[in-house]
């Protein structure tokens, strides 16, 4: 699966969203919903893991570690209306619902937030 495409497809499958905990984070949201600012981690063992961090400013960023070690990352931009949050990268955008929590489960993968 291509870079972008698990990227964009963590936030866009989240019709496998589970979401669990009730913290407020700050920052970025609007319109009710709970932000989504913050670091989500999701790992896989032996040194292999994700790290997507939503910033206060619109900016965000993904990185793919191995061994703990970057092989690869990514920038991109975001929006939040309520609990509607717009990626936009690589000329690609998509849109989730986030409804809160600190833990997402999307295509078998839990992120957490850190």
């Amino acid at each position: 699966m291509g870079k972008l495409a698990k990227l964009l497809g963590i936030f866009v499958c989240v019709c496998v969203l589970t979401l669990v905990g009730c913290s407020s984070s700050g920052g970025g949201g609007g319109g009710g919903g709970e932000s989504i600012v913050g670091t989500w981690r999701a790992d896989f063992g032996g040194g292999s893991y994700d790290i997507v961090i939503f910033n206060a400013n619109n900016t965000g960023n993904f990185r793919e570690f191995e061994n703990g070690e970057v092989v690869w990352e990514m920038a991109f931009s975001w929006t939040q209306s309520g609990t509607t949050v717009t990626v936009s990268a690589m000329g690609d955008s998509n849109s989730f619902t986030y409804e809160g929590g600190n833990t997402v489960v999307v295509w078998g993968d839990t992120f957490t937030r850190q």
